[in-house]
């Protein structure tokens, strides 16, 4: 299911706050296996539009999604999105090479990504259980953007605005009491358009620490997007390795459509 939503003023035609779309899976909470869910039917003609807009959109998702899987979690060095992207990720590698092999001489201006990192652990209490005894996605939500708004702020030197919640991704439960490892850097920056501010782009992982099986697994990935109000200029991230890269141009090409 995907599910529309707007937040907004009451008096009609004036531009809403907020608009989000949500992606929901419909699964029995005992099997886990998938329930069936009614049918949905356009009644207008912007409706029939709107769902054939979303259709199209979920498919072309889809596909982006399993490159992603493929190029990030394998770290094939083969498998880059497209080759527009290959050349984008392998100059970003080139550009980086000073602040790896001779940090001294580099361009102050730089920074790589990994020395924007921020990480924090913490224990996943009964509270924070939704119905389904698994930690809320809410609660999460909420930790990963206070790293992220930390990570921002200190890179950039003052309170950022937030700007958005890019991408949200739920790949396995959390369970009460499992240990939450909360990683976030600098995937790179940008510059808003319309403000001419600096955009900076904030990548959050969140990793279940299993130590009694020495194992870990990644439960989440958030993406969100800060400004630094008041303008000026931030350092430029750069990727300082092959992993790095190829979601550097991932999260790019994601965040252009």
């Amino acid at each position: 299911m995907e599910i529309g939503m707007t937040l907004g003023p009451v008096n009609e035609g004036l531009k809403p706050y907020l608009e989000a779309q949500f992606t929901f899976v419909a699964r029995n909470p005992r099997t886990g296996t998938a329930v069936m869910i009614p049918e949905l039917i356009g009644e207008n003609m912007v409706e029939r539009e709107l769902f054939n807009l979303r259709q199209k959109n979920y498919e072309e998702r889809s596909q982006k999604r399993k490159q992603q899987q493929t190029s990030v979690d394998t770290l094939s060095l083969l498998n880059w999105p497209n080759e527009e992207a290959q050349e984008t990720g392998l100059r970003l590698m080139k550009e980086a090479e000073p602040l790896l092999t001779i940090p001294a001489l580099a361009h102050r201006d730089s920074i790589l990504s990994r020395d924007t990192k921020l990480s924090n652990a913490l224990i996943c209490h009964r509270q924070q259980r939704n119905v389904y005894g698994r930690i809320f996605g809410g609660f999460l939500m909420r930790r990963a953007y206070e790293i992220a708004f930390t990570t921002a702020y200190l890179f950039c030197g003052s309170q950022p605005r937030f700007v958005e919640v890019d991408e949200v991704v739920f790949k396995k439960p959390v369970n009460v009491g499992d240990l939450l490892r909360l990683d976030s850097c600098v995937l790179y920056t940008s510059q808003n358009p319309l403000s001419m501010n600096p955009l900076i782009h904030i990548q959050v992982v969140a990793t279940v620490v299993k130590p009694e099986e020495v194992s870990t697994f990644i439960s989440n990935t958030f993406h969100f997007t800060f400004e630094k109000k008041h303008g000026g200029t931030v350092r430029r991230v750069l990727p300082g390795t092959i992993e790095e890269a190829q979601r550097v141009v991932i999260r790019m090409e994601a965040n252009s459509r």
